[in-house]
Order: structure tokens, then sequence, then C-alpha cells
């Protein structure tokens, strides 16, 4: 009969399998957040290193891309796959559980910024300096790629 069709596609997208599909995929991505951010970091950089330094730089920006978008992401949001990382944490980062266990304000979830003071505050550990440090230049570089 006429209609029929799109009964049945009105039917499939009201039912629970569209919902279903959907908390898979996010939970999907949760999950492997950090290989998906170095596969992304990966294609930004082959462009960018397309674009200045023709196929060499498409293979180093590849490389640096993904690298950076990787440890970007555990600095901030912390690696799921890690077991007591801070994704094993239900999502916080280590900085909101530190300030929570000192009575601070527990912040869950992301902020503005958090992904800079998460790269700054790698970049002081890796030169040997507490995060309460103030900042030094060149923090940033080696939070990126410490």
């Amino acid at each position: 009969q006429f209609g029929d069709f799109s009964r049945g596609v009105v039917s499939s997208l009201s039912s629970s399998s569209v919902t279903g599909a959907a908390s898979t995929a996010g939970s999907y991505a949760s999950e492997n957040r950090v290989r998906l951010a170095g596969a992304t970091g990966s294609a930004a950089g082959m462009v960018a290193g397309a674009a200045l330094l023709g196929p060499v730089g498409l293979v180093a920006g590849s490389v640096l891309g993904g690298s950076a978008a990787r440890s970007t992401t555990k600095a901030v949001s912390g690696d799921p796959t890690e077991s007591g990382g801070a994704g094993a944490q239900g999502g916080r980062n280590s900085r909101s559980n530190e300030s929570a266990a000192a009575g601070g304000n527990d912040r869950q979830g992301y902020k503005f910024g958090d992904l800079t003071r998460g790269v700054l505050s790698r970049g002081k550990k890796a030169d040997g300096r507490s995060e309460k440090d103030g900042y030094k230049f060149g923090d940033f570089t080696r939070g990126l790629w410490s």
C-alpha cells in the first residue's frame, strides 16, 4: 500500500535500535579516544606537512601530528586502556582528583583551558619541576613530546 515504506522508516527510526546504535558508537568513541585522536592528528599533520614540505612533510607531519594528538589527549582526559589511568576514573583528569582530595573544587569534564594546562603540566614534570611552578619557555613543547 501507499506509505508502507515511509511508515517502516519512521517506525525503525523511533525504535530502540537507533538509540542502541548511538549509545554503542558513543561508548566506542569514549573507550578509543586516544586512538581516534591519534588518527585525526595524523591526518591533520599530513595535510599541513604536505602543504609546507611536500612528500617528506606528508610523512613527517603524519607521524608528528599523530604523536602530538595522542599525548595531548592522554594529558587531558587520560587513557581508558591503561589501568589506574584517568580514563579508568570516570573521565576525570588526575588534576581534578588531586584538588578533590585537597578539599578543592571537584571539576567534572572538560573546561576551557584544560588542554593547555595539561600539556604545560606534563612539560614541567618532564623538566623535573612541580606543576605549581611558574611557566618557563619550552614547557608547552616539552609537554607535547613527553
